[in-house]
């Protein structure tokens, strides 16, 4: 179980981590070349901004069941 929980875990890190990724390289790197719509834009930010709330509420809430 505890382990399921780890590689759960490390997933939606992954997942994250290639999302945020994905919004530097547009906005940073490509900012002349449009790599993604505005509409995807705009959805990818919104669903980086949710995962980060939901990332750190599991963190919280974790450490104060320990």
């Amino acid at each position: 179980s505890n382990n399921t929980q780890e590689i759960l875990v490390r997933f939606i890190l992954l997942v994250f981590t290639a999302l945020v990724a994905l919004f530097i390289v547009d906005k940073v790197i490509a900012w002349q070349v449009k790599l993604i719509s505005d509409e995807q834009n705009k959805e990818l930010f919104d669903l980086i901004k949710t995962l980060v709330l939901m990332i750190f509420s599991y963190y919280f809430g974790t450490k104060e069941q320990k």
